[in-house]
């Protein structure tokens, strides 16, 4: 596997795909990459600023550790990675993780929100169907909730369970969540996007581990509510 450590990377990835390539160390400045296939690539300790993939497919990958700024230490300027589409095969995540969106393919996006395509998501779900597994975030701890509007189906997901319970779209239709009020916290706002959109059939619910302990409690109690009602499991 070719090594790449302590590299500062600031462009867009033109390559259609990136194969058996460690990156040690590696700060990723205002990147992009479109419909990029990363196969048995491996992220470790990385930063990344401003960055964003448009449709990937990851294959039997590995993000151990990643911050999303670009200043030294702990502090600097920070901004979410955004995903747009893609599909996730042996996808693993594990250390530190900061913001992470995953959202439609951004040709979805339109001026009230996203428009969503049947054929689209038809297409997604049998691709889906011959995966036996697609994201491992047993050993993740995130800074902020994810959003993974477009992530892989719940189901594919592998989780701690004690932290990151599955919610199906029949739980979730069927109980009255919404009267357990801002209690919730960020789950609400979660649960409320979920039920909205027609992709996935069930998410896992993923705290913010790696915050200040007065969120990582917070996040908790919600789901703990969500129990209680049969919600998440």
């Amino acid at each position: 596997m070719k090594t790449i450590a302590d590299k500062t990377i600031s462009k867009h990835l033109k390559s259609d795909a990136v194969e058996d390539t460690r990156f040690e160390r590696c700060a990723f400045d205002n990147c992009s990459a479109r419909s990029v296939t990363l196969r048995h690539v491996e992220f470790l300790d990385c930063r990344c600023w401003a960055c964003h993939l448009d449709d990937p497919i990851f294959e039997d990958c590995l993000i151990s550790g990643l911050r999303m700024t670009i200043g030294t230490g702990g502090g600097g300027r920070t901004h979410p990675l955004r995903i747009g589409g893609g599909v996730a095969k042996h996808l693993t995540l594990r250390g530190r993780i900061g913001s992470l969106i995953w959202n439609p393919p951004y040709k979805w996006l339109v001026d009230h929100g996203w428009n969503w395509d049947r054929r689209g998501l038809d297409r997604l779900q049998r691709v889906y169907e011959e995966i036996d597994w697609a994201l491992d975030i047993r050993g993740a701890l995130f800074t902020s909730v994810p959003t993974l509007h477009f992530g892989p189906p719940g189901r594919l997901i592998l989780r701690d369970p004690a932290t990151q319970p599955l919610v199906t779209r029949e739980r979730a239709n069927s109980a009255d969540w919404r009267a357990l009020g801002f209690g919730l916290g960020v789950w609400r706002v979660v649960l409320d996007s979920f039920v909205k959109s027609p992709w996935p059939d069930e998410i896992v619910l993923v705290p913010a581990m790696a915050n200040r302990r007065a969120k990582r409690e917070e996040d908790l109690a919600g789901l703990e509510m969500l129990r209680a009602i049969g919600v998440a499991n």
